[in-house]
């Protein structure tokens, strides 16, 4: 018995060598990711030295990190992980500070008599059991100036947006306190020509089974407070829209500080007394920095490698003129101002913000780089021209975008799509450089990862990891 039991743990020990070996075996052949390489524009000394990771999963269990660089000699090193179940890459949180938004309520409070809730109750009254309606009305009837909400979204509170309702009387330090105190400093009036429809449909037994909403005849404009916002450890910032759908400028003269940033002081507020209060002090709310409502905002971001400063950069439609401006957020002294852009189409853009640099892309025109200095100030190292078919052209392909710029050369990476099926990503990547002559380089590499995917289907393919799945740099 004693023989046939150390019989067996041999067999178990060896048989256990075996399994290690062919598992070794196996994943030595499943970790290598093969990256073909197609030049379509300019030569591989180019991209020498330069290199690319990509991120791909299968189903959220199977995941490959592939660094791979470009060259005469193009090498590519693959680190592979399984996971038994399901795996979520870790990812940031994002935060979007401040963001208003028009609190024109479409539907029906019974508690409520201003706005919108006066127009559903006089049409819910002249019904019968049964009976539905429908009715156009003018806005500037009900309302004398736009109601004003927001979406707070940061790192020590988030607060969706909620109704505005002039009759309430909030406590202070509240989310909807910051609210009331909104449409105390912004007060825009009522456009003549915005309207909405309005129907009701009641049951048999008279109650409310059904309501609706929408805008209505044409001629009319809308107006949508909107806006843009940042944040520090020291307070809120934000902005909004000064012109209608149809671009033209509200009435701007109701403001009680004028138009411009405006800057919430945050304060501290007590552990077990965050589910309460917000940490924004609104009694000291204020319009720090002027804007000209004839320049829209178009970007207006920190910069992240110091919050003590905001970029921005906005346009005037009318000469279609992109300005850049840093303004110190400590003293809301303008630093910088200078012309970026001016394409002789209104075409679309977009911009990348890389920190030590920043890209705009004037699609089919130009691509600008602005460098920062050590002082944090920025200039303009690169206006590259782009053609009608690079990668910086195609509005679908932004969002997993990655850049380098070094020495004059701006390298773009991006993922490339089903050849059929364009809305799908591959694991393959399209690689661009440009100088100030334009592209220099153009290459797609194809990976062996996509080789089994199956058309018309999402799932049962190798991907791109959502959440940064490219990088590339200079080395």
């Amino acid at each position: 018995m004693r023989k046939a039991l150390i019989a067996m743990v041999v067999l178990l020990v060896l048989s256990a060598a075996g399994l290690t070996w062919m598992n070794v075996d196996v994943n030595a052949a499943r970790d290598q990711v093969v990256m073909t390489e197609s030049v379509a524009r300019g030569d591989t000394s180019v991209v020498e030295g330069l290199a690319v990771d990509v991120y791909a999963h299968y189903n959220d269990q199977l995941f490959w990190d592939t660094t791979f660089t470009l060259g005469a000699e193009p090498q590519a090193d693959t680190e592979y992980e399984f996971y038994q179940f399901k795996h979520t890459p870790e990812v940031p949180p994002s935060y979007t500070g401040l963001r208003l938004e028009t609190a024109i309520s479409y539907g029906i409070d019974w508690n409520a008599n201003s706005g919108l809730n006066v127009a559903y109750n006089e049409l819910y009254d002249s019904l019968k059991p049964g009976e539905e309606a429908t009715k156009v009305i003018w806005l500037k009837d009900y309302y004398e100036y736009y109601p004003i909400t927001a979406e707070l979204s940061v790192p020590w509170s988030r607060q969706r947006g909620a109704n505005y309702y002039p009759e309430d009387d909030p406590e202070p330090g509240t989310y909807y306190y910051v609210i009331a105190k909104l449409n105390e400093l912004i007060k825009i009036p009522m456009l003549e020509e915005e309207c909405v429809e309005i129907s009701i449909s009641l049951s048999a037994s008279g109650s409310s089974s059904s309501m609706g909403w929408g805008h209505s005849m044409e001629g009319t404009d809308a107006y949508y407070v909107g806006g843009q916002s940042v944040f520090n450890d020291e307070a809120v910032y934000f902005t909004f829209s000064a012109r209608t759908e149809q671009g033209k400028l509200v009435d701007l003269s109701q403001l009680k500080e004028g138009y411009g940033i405006y800057r919430i002081p945050r304060v501290e507020v007590d552990e077990e007394e965050k589910s309460k209060y917000v940490g924004l002090d609104a009694d000291r709310m204020e319009m720090v920095y002027e804007l000209d409502p004839e320049w829209e905002m178009e970007w207006f971001e920190l910069d992240p490698l110091d919050e003590s400063h905001l970029r921005m950069i906005t346009r005037l439609k009318s000469e279609n003129t992109f300005v850049f401006t840093l303004i110190d957020l400590n003293t809301m002294e303008t630093l910088q101002e200078f012309t970026l852009a001016e394409p002789e189409k209104e075409e679309w853009w977009f911009i990348q913000d890389e920190g030590e640099f920043i890209v705009m892309c004037l699609r089919n025109e130009t691509a600008v780089v602005l460098v920062r200095d050590e002082e944090g100030h920025f200039s303009i190292d690169l206006t590259a021209p782009l053609a009608d078919d690079s990668i910086l052209s195609d509005w679908y392909d932004i969002d997993k975008m990655d850049m380098d710029y070094k020495d004059g050369r701006l390298a773009v990476v991006d993922t490339m799509r089903d050849e059929i099926w364009y809305s799908y990503e591959s694991c393959g990547v399209k690689v661009l450089v440009l100088d100030e002559t334009g592209e220099i380089f153009y290459g797609e590499y194809t990976s062996s990862l996509s080789k089994g995917d199956l058309a018309d289907n999402y799932y049962d393919r190798c991907i791109p990891l959502d959440y940064d799945p490219l990088t590339i740099r200079w080395e």
